[in-house]
């Protein structure tokens, strides 16, 4: 039988080995979504609802990628289509509305994907070429095999869009 100051050293020296171990293996997953070909990502702590889309009644004098606002649980949620805002052309409506925020402080965006897991591996080695829009809201960029996913600000971004009315 040991001592219980050899047990406790025994079950640190394991500890130790064990974290070395899971260290290396160590695997950071986040969530993201697609717009096109562009792979965003959440921040660590972002949470948001995706819904199926629906259309959006628009607004008169505002510009083609706010595409108007919806119903969502009795709250008037603004809807942006970020794709239409980066010149990408898409045949597809998009399946899903992505909402940031809540009640009346939310925005959504139209999105081809609904949020998922992303194993990320590392930190991109280039940064991407991005619409002179996204890059001030850009705060990181990742890879993921050979997937790079950008990390977005959305709180900047939609500020950003609200200064653009």
């Amino acid at each position: 039988m040991m001592t219980p100051t050899a047990a406790l050293n025994y079950l640190a020296l394991r500890k130790r080995k064990l974290d070395l171990y899971t260290q290396e293996e160590k695997e950071d997953t986040r969530y993201g979504f697609m717009l096109g070909a562009m792979r965003f990502l959440l921040r660590p702590q972002e949470k948001v609802e995706a819904i199926k889309a629906v259309p959006a009644c628009p607004m008169p004098n505002t510009p083609p990628w706010f595409t108007g606002i919806i119903n969502l649980r009795g709250n008037l949620l603004p809807v942006f289509d970020i794709k239409q805002l980066l010149d990408m052309k898409s045949p597809e409506l998009p399946e899903w509305i992505i909402v940031f925020g809540q009640d009346k402080h939310a925005t959504g965006i139209y999105a081809d994907t609904m949020p998922s897991g992303v194993t990320i591996e590392r930190p991109a080695d280039v940064k991407p070429l991005l619409h002179e829009f996204l890059q001030d809201c850009v705060e990181n960029t990742l890879m993921q095999g050979d997937n790079m996913w950008v990390e977005v600000a959305f709180d900047k971004m939609f500020e950003n869009l609200r200064t653009r009315f």
